[in-house]
């Protein structure tokens, strides 16, 4: 769902700090670095998820997205991979910055915690960690 991801990319980038944020986010697929060049990067993506509650006046669409990170700093990736997830969870609670009016956001928490994925053959490792939403569409 475009407008899931966009407004969490949206909302990243508006709260966390360029520090945290070491690399622009990328949809989908993270960026592959070679043995000489190790390459920063961040990337978000749906993943499977249940269908929602139906209901006489709409439904509640529930939604699942990963967010992985990349780095050949062990500590960079971690730090940021927390970062990312304790600004998510619970966020329907504070102010989440949309791209625009079209859906409410009733819930988002994380639903695996973050964790190492795998140390790539440019040295570099992968931490991941994976979210729950709920939104209805706005009338």
């Amino acid at each position: 769902m475009k407008w899931l991801i966009d407004s969490v990319i949206k909302h990243l980038t508006s709260n966390l700090s360029p520090s945290i944020m070491f690399a622009p986010i990328k949809v989908d697929l993270l960026d592959i670095g070679t043995n000489n060049t190790p390459k920063k990067s961040i990337a978000i993506r749906m993943t499977p998820s249940a269908l929602g509650e139906q209901y006489l006046k709409g439904e509640i669409i529930n939604k699942q997205f990963q967010v992985l990170v990349k780095s050949d700093n062990q500590l960079e990736v971690n730090n940021t991979a927390e970062a990312i997830a304790r600004e998510l969870n619970n966020v329907h609670k504070r102010s989440f910055n949309t791209i625009d009016g079209s859906y409410t956001l009733s819930l988002l928490n994380v639903y695996v915690e973050p964790n190492f994925v795998e140390k790539t053959a440019a040295n570099e490792y992968v931490y991941t960690a994976i979210f729950k939403a709920e939104l209805y569409e706005d009338e």
